[in-house]
């Protein structure tokens, strides 16, 4: 007969509970496990799309629209190109959604948003899991000439690989507090973002890129090949050896902010930039040709002659040399007018209309610190430049 029961089990916290029945001499015990949540994780409601800064559906590196998430949960975009931020739209005032939250809640797209009711975690995952710099809640952005909407913001960082890269981003919305009659502390939703990020690739013998657009290019092996940038703004000439490897050729005009204020506010001098971003090799069975373009046109108020501009490089330690004497200038002895030398590195270049002083800013017995030139920070805006 049993007179006595304790039943040891563990509760929802991981604690451990006693119960016992009657007295007696005899004990029976049993040990029980909490076996707790095992529902399906949710997922938040499919977004509406994924934008640019202005409001415009983000294009792949081909130029395509990536297309509307088709599924809740999840927003995949093959072929994103990197340094840029985009935003996942979830809601707006037409469209404000309804997420079912994992115990049986909800929220709508502006909730899950809001930062003071749902804080987000981000796991990443992939070979390309370091390019996400930030994904973070925005309320009430109006886009371009869009509505006021809900969204997700998404910063990735800048890359020169031809390589393509995967990143992964399990994005978790978790509910900060109970709200009556919505959702209970602690309920959360899910959006997976899947992205291969890659920049885009130029083929062929003959090429041509935007300035500023970020490219790769791959050449012909064996082949006389070409790569024109803007509209002439630059050309590289070369014939590939047999083992022809892609290469970033991104080449940026950008006028850079730290050049002008230490070498041509000085003299009062016009600038014009040619920096190939990363300064690659290229794979040629010679040194190969490259040009760089007459950065104005013939109707500018002002336009130097170009017998009588100098050239500078852009060197390793943040230096300027003068390699003048490196350019011959020709209006049709290559692919386009301008100044062209011999290479197997794309480098960081500057025209100007007047000499500049870089020997007594280095000076050997100045004791001033050489200063850091960074090549992206673009401040001055300067007339035709491009991008």
């Amino acid at each position: 007969m049993l007179d006595k029961l304790t039943v040891t089990g563990a509760t929802q916290d991981g604690e451990t509970s006693t119960y016992t029945v009657g007295t007696s001499d005899v004990d029976i015990s049993a040990t029980f496990k909490y076996n707790g949540g095992t529902s399906a994780p949710s997922y938040v409601y499919r977004p509406i799309g994924v934008y640019d800064d202005d409001g415009d559906w983000l294009e792949d590196n081909s130029g395509s629209s990536f297309p509307r998430p088709s599924s809740d949960g999840k927003v995949v975009l093959d072929g994103v190109l990197p340094n840029q931020t985009f935003y996942i739209k979830l809601g707006d005032a037409g469209n404000d959604y309804v997420t079912e939250l994992s115990g049986g809640g909800k929220a709508r797209a502006s909730q899950l948003v809001d930062d003071n009711l749902f804080k987000i975690s981000v796991d990443k995952d992939g070979d390309g899991k370091s390019l996400i710099s930030k994904i973070e809640q925005v309320e009430e952005k109006r886009l371009g000439g869009m509505t006021r909407a809900s969204y997700l913001k998404v910063t990735l960082k800048d890359m020169t690989s031809t390589d393509e890269r995967k990143a992964n981003a399990e994005i978790e919305f978790k509910a900060k507090k109970d709200k009556d009659g919505s959702w209970k502390k602690g309920e959360t939703a899910i959006l997976n973002l899947n992205m291969w990020i890659s920049n885009k690739k130029v083929s062929g013998s003959d090429g041509d890129a935007d300035t500023g657009e970020k490219i790769y290019f791959s050449p012909e092996a064996n082949e006389n090949n070409v790569l024109i940038w803007g509209d002439d703004r630059a050309a590289l000439e070369f014939t590939a050896d047999d083992d022809a490897k892609d290469f970033y050729a991104r080449l940026s005009t950008k006028s850079m902010s730290n050049i002008y204020s230490e070498y041509g506010d000085p003299v009062d001098a016009d600038l014009w930039f040619y920096d190939f971003v990363g300064n690659p090799s290229i794979p040629s069975t010679s040194r190969a040709y490259l040009t760089l373009g007459i950065p104005w046109d013939d109707d500018d108020d002002y336009t130097p002659n170009p017998h009588d501009v100098y050239i500078y490089r852009l060197d390793k330690d943040g230096y300027l040399e003068d390699v003048t004497a490196m350019f011959t200038y020709s209006e049709d002895d290559r692919e386009i007018e301008g100044w062209t030398t011999r290479t197997r590195t794309l480098g960081t270049y500057i025209v100007s209309d007047t000499e500049l002083d870089i020997d007594s800013y280095y000076d050997d017995d100045d004791d001033t610190e050489v200063p850091s030139i960074d090549v992206s920070n673009n401040q001055k805006p300067v007339p035709n430049t491009g991008r």
